[in-house]
């Protein structure tokens, strides 16, 4: 997955701001490769056939990664 020029910038500011108690923003950090997509895609289809397809570009908050990975694994 090609990340954005500013996607690590985007990222650092994220898990900041949620260390600092305050609510992140959701940011676009990247777009998926057509394979990517598509293979995605088709595996969402394969196992419910009322998922939507998702698109390409990856949106990122960071909440879930600060909460599982820097809170609880330390």
């Amino acid at each position: 997955m090609p990340l954005y020029s500013q996607a690590l910038a985007l990222i650092r500011a994220n898990l900041e701001a949620i260390r600092n108690g305050h609510k992140a923003r959701p940011v676009a950090i990247g777009k998926l490769t057509e394979d990517q997509l598509e293979a995605i895609n088709r595996h969402r289809l394969s196992r419910n056939q009322t998922l939507p397809p998702i698109d390409a570009e990856v949106i990122f908050i960071g909440s879930h990664i600060f909460q599982s990975r820097i809170v609880r694994d330390g």
